[in-house]
C-alpha cells in the first residue's frame, strides 16, 4: 500500500516511482509522494505525464481529424489501443509544483523523455525541502 509503506523512515537511499503517478488523480498525489519521501533518505525520482500545452493538444486533434471523420462516416474502424481502458491523468506543472510542496519535496531537475498523446513524459528528481531560516 503506497499510502502506508511498511519500511522505516529513511530506509532507502533512492526511491524510484515509475509508471504509477499518471494513474493517480491530483487529490491523492501529495499523500502518496509524502509517503515515498518518508522512506527515502536521498533522492526521489518520479515519472509523470505533464499536461501538454493548448497548442500541442490542438495540433494533435487536427492530425487525428481524418481518422476521426473516417470513423464517423464508417469508412474505417478505430484501431484497438492497448491500455485504453485505464484512465490516465495528465498533471499540469502548477499541480505538480503544488503537490511536491505539499509532500515536502522540491524539484532538483526535470528531464523530458518524450511525448504521449500530446503530453510530456517527464522524470522529476526530487529531494526533501530544506527550511530556510531567513538569514543571508
Amino acid at each position: 500500500d503506497i499510502k502506508a509503506l511498511t519500511f522505516p523512515d529513511g530506509y532507502f537511499d533512492v526511491v524510484v516511482c515509475w509508471r504509477l503517478l499518471h494513474l493517480v488523480p491530483e487529490n491523492m498525489l501529495a499523500s502518496m509522494l509524502g509517503e515515498l519521501r518518508r522512506v527515502c533518505a536521498g533522492e526521489l525520482i518520479v515519472q509523470v505525464y505533464r499536461r501538454g500545452s493548448f497548442h500541442t493538444l490542438q495540433y494533435r486533434r487536427l492530425r487525428r481529424l481524418p481518422s476521426t471523420l473516417g470513423r464517423l462516416l464508417r469508412m474505417s474502424e478505430p484501431a484497438a489501443r492497448p491500455w485504453s481502458h485505464i484512465r490516465a491523468y495528465f498533471h499540469s506543472q502548477r499541480c505538480l509544483d503544488k503537490v511536491f510542496a505539499a509532500a515536502g519535496l522540491e524539484s532538483v531537475k526535470c528531464d523530458f523523455l518524450g511525448n504521449y498523446e500530446g503530453h510530456d513524459v517527464c522524470i522529476y528528481h526530487l529531494r526533501p525541502r530544506t527550511l530556510s531560516c531567513g538569514r543571508p
